[in-house]
């Protein structure tokens, strides 16, 4: 037994409920809960009485509630003294983020720009989605992949802080090309179930019967996560003040509603960019929002501390049905 420990011991914390049980249950018995409100006194005094019928003392239900709460405490603090091999399993979830990367990524409607509010919801994705295959596409006049599908979440991240529209071969805002690197890196091996997050302010209503009809030939969906908000803002370019066209400053406007309706055209699903977790969690971007696993390829396992606290469950089932029988456990 030198290696027993506990795998989760906060639980143990519980314990300080089986010191207080007692006195809730003394409270409890010396109370009549307001009922007296509600029944005749010459009903509800057999109903608290600490006595049968017969005059003699019922049994208290303190010592077998508390003796459960105790074995309970101890049960879900996971006891545990042995190994095993566990075989190692994948998610069988893979994503590629498709980013976009055309100027009107630098709109300053959201502070500080939208480009850094999309970067930063990129390290959040990977890092909720941490040991699953992820991918970057980024794309303005022409699309290129960043990374590969890969489970390293530090090789996209490093990538990310050089990532700028400056840097594109091309300017423009062409979503097709980027959806189209996507799906072929998808079409390429992506084990599992693969899909597509585009992360843009709007998609050109011309290309969208194009990106429709792409991914309507494959088996992956597209979701959106729409960065910027519907009023716009204007685009800076360092040491040139703000794009201009015919002199007026351009206001580079997001479109919530067509970026929704794109996502599902192609069975995904849409939410605009928040600061919190709201949006990861409504496109179930995390591994374990998905039920689809698969044994590693390489067949192996890890010696893992085997919880074996469901065997103090047969003591405390009987406790607890006595606990139960006397009242204890309604309180």
């Amino acid at each position: 037994m030198a290696d027993f420990h506990f795998l989760r011991p906060l639980w143990l914390l519980l314990l300080l409920a089986a010191l207080l049980l007692p006195l809730i249950l003394r409270r409890f018995h010396l109370s009549d809960s307001g009922w007296s409100k509600i029944i005749p006194a010459r009903l509800l005094r057999p109903m608290i009485s600490q006595s049968g019928a017969d005059g003699t003392p019922r049994k208290s239900p303190v010592w077998p509630a508390v003796a459960a709460v105790v074995v309970l405490a101890i049960a879900l603090a996971g006891p545990s003294w042995r190994q095993a091999p566990t075989p190692l399993q994948q998610q069988d979830d893979s994503l590629v983020i498709v980013l976009d990367l055309s100027l009107s990524m630098l709109a300053t409607d959201v502070e500080p720009d939208r480009l850094t509010v999309a970067k930063r919801k990129i390290r959040d994705i990977l890092r909720a989605r941490e040991g699953a295959l992820t991918a970057l596409v980024v794309y303005a006049g022409d699309a290129h992949v960043v990374t590969p599908l890969t489970d390293d979440r530090n090789t996209i991240e490093g990538m990310l802080d050089v990532l700028e529209p400056v840097i594109m071969p091309a300017t423009g805002n062409r979503t097709d090309l980027g959806i189209q690197r996507g799906l072929e890196l998808l079409e390429q091996g992506a084990p599992g179930k693969g899909r597509m997050l585009l992360i843009a302010d709007e998609v050109g209503e011309r290309y969208r019967k194009r990106i429709t009809d792409n991914l309507g030939a494959s088996r992956f969906a597209l979701s959106t996560l729409t960065v910027g908000t519907a009023e716009g803002g204007p685009i800076p370019l360092a040491r040139q003040g703000f794009i201009k066209e015919n002199g007026d400053i351009v206001i580079a406007r997001a479109d919530p509603d067509g970026m929704a309706r794109l996502a599902r055209r192609n069975n995904g699903s849409s939410h605009g960019l928040t600061i919190t977790d709201d949006d990861i969690l409504a496109l179930e971007l995390r591994p374990i929002d998905s039920a689809d696993w698969r044994d590693s390829d390489r067949d192996l396992t890890v010696k893992r501390w085997q919880d074996d606290g469901y065997w103090l469950l047969w003591l405390a089932a009987p406790l607890a049905l006595i606990g139960w029988r006397r009242g204890a456990m309604v309180v």
